[in-house]
């Protein structure tokens, strides 16, 4: 285990509700897409959200720390689930990406922020890059097939 501090808690706190509401875009969007392999992509991204969402409320859930947000990143997210909310009842799917790119734009932020600011062990490091890494793959998809797709 490691020593932490508030500023360490908060940022995983967020991570979590990042992860949430990532999983809820995917999961939106996935059901208001034409294109049967974005549907698949998009609902694998999901999947991948809740894993990640499982194991960072297990590590905060270790150091005795509820889930909730900071109020920066709480309005941030806040935001975007309003705006995912809106283009998706329209079925603006330009809009949709817009959203989910900026969400995963906003959780490599966070998790950067997390790895260069906070004192955490090599083993916690290791599944917050590998996060990081699954959520930049995830953004470029999105930026490369995900605009195409919806033309």
């Amino acid at each position: 285990m490691f020593e932490t501090n508030n500023k360490t808690t908060e940022q995983l706190k967020s991570l979590v509700s990042i992860a949430q509401n990532a999983k809820s875009n995917y999961c939106k969007a996935a059901k208001n897409t034409d294109d049967i392999n974005l549907a698949v992509a998009f609902t694998i991204l999901s999947h991948e959200r809740q894993l990640y969402c499982r194991e960072l409320q297990e590590l905060t859930d270790s150091l005795a720390v509820a889930p909730v947000c900071s109020d920066d990143i709480q309005k941030h997210l806040q935001q975007a689930w309003i705006n995912m909310h809106s283009p998706a009842e329209v079925y603006d799917k330009y809009e949709i990406m817009n959203v989910l790119i900026d969400g995963e734009e906003t959780a490599i932020e966070a998790y950067c922020r997390l790895l260069k600011e906070c004192n955490i062990n090599d083993h916690i490091k290791i599944m917050l890059n590998g996060q990081l890494n699954g959520i930049m793959a995830a953004l470029q998809i999105i930026k490369e097939y995900g605009y195409a797709a919806v033309k």
